[in-house]
């Protein structure tokens, strides 16, 4: 593979600044005393654009400090696409409603691993926001709104065609971890008073397996990779019914582009 130190700095940097950064997004806590929140600086919801810019920022600094020293086997850069499947289903809630947002983005540093022949290992952490509203009547009457972040970890085996052509189709499948970190929720009540909560859904990280396919192309060292992938959950991060199957989908397909050097 090359003996070139910067790649295994890099790829530190990769893994580091993610499972550094992670668990502080995933450990998160509200603290009340005398019903205020205590400590809102360590919960604002900022903190999880902050925790992607930051690792994003380090891994395009440490890709620049490389340069073109290190080996042909390692592949590093950005991917970045479009959700096709929203990222919730809706159905009948018992005496309540639930309005979900989908957010048309994802996007994360890929990094790629040349293996014997045509194949190849393909790691990503793709960030993608997410948001919905709850109401209930049951009680006291309240509506809510929940934000916060998934994060994926596809590990992909690619098998590559027309090795060396200009254009080089693949196909990919592999496991997939989505982790849902940073979440928030603010309540509001029919007397007008509202609480802030922190705590996490049911599943905080779940299962898959994720297969998909796409073609390469590039010039010089610049390679771009078109892709369509299908995830196919075991279970539902939230899951607000077991009769309706309201919560995150279990079907997942997204349209994504991959740009590495």
């Amino acid at each position: 593979m090359g003996s070139c130190p910067e790649v295994w700095t890099l790829g530190c940097t990769f893994v580091c600044g993610l499972i550094g950064h992670l668990p502080k997004a995933m450990n998160f806590q509200s603290e009340f005393s005398s019903g205020h929140l205590v400590g809102a600086s360590h919960t604002d919801p900022r903190c999880g654009r902050m925790t992607v810019h930051y690792t994003l920022a380090l891994f395009v600094w440490q890709l620049a400090a490389c340069g073109g020293l290190y080996a042909q086997r390692v592949s590093v850069g950005v991917e970045a696409g479009v959700p096709v499947t929203e990222s919730f289903d809706t159905g009948f809630i018992y005496r309540g409603g639930f309005l979900p947002a989908t957010e048309r983005y994802t996007i994360g540093p890929v990094l790629d691993l040349r293996l014997a022949g045509p194949f190849s290992i393909r790691f990503n952490a793709l960030y993608q926001p997410y948001s919905f509203r709850l109401s209930s009547s049951i009680g006291t009457p309240s509506s809510s709104k929940t934000t916060g972040s998934l994060w994926q970890f596809p590990v992909l085996l690619k098998y590559q065609f027309f090795e060396g052509g200009a254009i080089q189709p693949f196909i990919a499948a592999g496991p997939s971890v989505q982790v849902a970190t940073n979440g928030t929720t603010r309540t509001t009540f029919a007397d007008g008073s509202t609480r802030l909560d922190h705590s996490g859904p049911e599943r905080r990280a779940i299962v898959g397996l994720t297969a998909g396919g796409g073609f390469t192309f590039g010039f010089s060292r610049v390679r771009i990779s078109p892709e369509v992938r299908y995830t196919r959950w075991g279970q539902e991060n939230f899951d607000f019914t077991q009769t309706d199957h309201v919560g995150t989908k279990l079907n997942q397909v997204q349209g994504l582009v991959a740009i590495t050097f």
